[in-house]
């Protein structure tokens, strides 16, 4: 049916595999199913999360010229797919183009088109959106709630703005307590929650009475953390475990995985340890991001012991884990114990382009070209699929490759950035 393609179709995008999401789309039209206006909606963001918002718009042309009637959520659909590729002034217009259809624009709309001012650095517009959104002047319905505030500090954590990403989580707390304090409270009285601060989530007092700000729960305290964690401010992450606790969400795993991955860039893998003890059931990724920290800062020992805890425990390493270790050992100048963790994720199981990219960085590092070379081609013959990161290893490999930098330390640095291209806990968080 119509409805299992688009849940599929979703699922394939959220996994990013929009390669699939498109054959999906291509089997339900061979099939003969009409598409809904939903379905449409999720082969539009499928695009737009493939980077070709192009395509998006011609998947929009081709549901109205069927006779689809275009909803808010397919609209929606295309306003992301525009904006979060940069073509924010079409998906701008596009808005334009919804209300003179009457499909209006929701706060799940102007969230999404907030979310992609910041993506690219659009900080101006971004304000002033949250504020026309937190005023009400879009709509009593419109105004910020969870979904934005948790995209927006999410975001401004991606783009190192993590004092703004602060700030707004900070004015929302106020907002809170403002709201509380105002019970009963006459039309008109001011709240002083300190309007013109300078942060995005400033508002203008006029409008501030009549806001009746979202609640504070667990995905807004993980945004913030992730926030802190993707700017590297893992003290500050430390210091709002405590806030996040005393929020009443201690026994929330994600906020204390992504602290666990903010630690583990850092290299602070002592006081990673201190979080680690704290979680009363880690999960496969409190294991993993604790194998990667101390792969990636040399300490193999300790990454060894937390895989074997992990296997105990009842969760499968994946190659992010093997790829810490290889780096590790690479790190030590153990090529022989690098090539002994590639051959345990091999035997496992595991055959990722990640793992093949971190012993080929290896390879290259102890100038072991014949077997860089080797397992280059055993990707071609084995259907593993090269990636950016493979082809510039495959360049570099006896000419300038990550053996020829000037210093060891860049050397480190090129595998841990080999290691990150495999997309593991240390990039995964936030994400849900």
């Amino acid at each position: 049916s119509v409805q299992v393609y688009t849940a599929t179709i979703k699922a394939a995008t959220n996994a990013g595999r929009v390669d699939r999401a498109v054959d999906i789309w291509n089997d339900m039209e061979l099939e003969g199913t009409k598409p809904s206006a939903h379905a449409y909606a999720s082969i539009i963001h499928a695009h737009g999360v493939g980077g070709d918002w192009k395509e998006a718009v011609r998947k929009f042309n081709e549901m109205i010229n069927s006779g689809v009637r275009a909803d808010v959520v397919s609209c929606t659909a295309l306003v992301g797919a525009l904006a979060s590729n940069g073509a924010w002034s079409r998906a701008e217009k596009f808005i334009d183009w919804m209300r003179g259809n009457k499909v209006y624009p929701n706060v799940r709309t102007y969230s999404i088109l907030a979310e992609a001012y910041v993506k690219h650095a659009e900080f101006a517009r971004a304000s002033r959106l949250f504020e026309q959104m937190r005023s009400g002047a879009l709509g009593s319905k419109n105004r910020p709630n969870e979904f934005t505030y948790s995209l927006m500090i999410k975001r401004l954590g991606e783009k190192g703005k993590w004092k703004e990403a602060e700030g707004m989580f900070l004015s929302l707390q106020r907002d809170i307590l403002n709201d509380t304090a105002r019970v009963d409270a006459v039309d008109g009285e001011s709240s002083g929650d300190g309007a013109g601060d300078g942060t995005l989530a400033s508002s203008s007092s006029k409008h501030h009475h009549h806001y009746k700000p979202p609640k504070v729960n667990a995905v807004l305290c993980s945004s913030m953390m992730y926030a802190y964690e993707r700017a590297r401010q893992w003290e500050r992450a430390v210091d709002f475990l405590a806030v996040s606790d005393a929020l009443g969400f201690r026994d929330n795993i994600v906020i204390r995985n992504i602290l666990l991955s903010a630690l583990a860039k850092a290299g602070q893998m002592a006081k990673a340890e201190d979080v680690f003890g704290t979680i009363a059931e880690p999960d496969g990724i409190s294991f993993e991001t604790m194998v990667a920290g101390y792969g990636l800062a040399g300490q193999c020992t300790e990454a060894n012991a937390f895989m074997k805890g992990m296997a105990a425990a009842g969760f499968k390493p994946n190659d992010y884990s093997y790829c810490a270790l290889i780096a590790g050992h690479s790190r030590n100048g153990s090529f022989n114990d690098a090539l002994d963790a590639f051959n345990r994720a091999r035997d496992a199981g595991i055959d990722s382009v990640h793992l093949y990219n971190a012993m080929i960085a290896s390879c290259d590092r102890f100038y072991k070209y014949d077997k860089a070379v080797q397992l280059l081609e055993e990707m071609t013959s084995g259907g593993v699929q090269r990636n950016g990161v493979t082809k510039q290893l495959a360049i570099g490999i006896g000419s300038s490759g990550v053996a020829t930098v000037q210093s060891q330390q860049e050397a480190i640095l090129a595998l841990t950035a080999i290691t990150a291209a495999a997309g593991g806990a240390l990039m995964r968080f936030g994400v849900w």
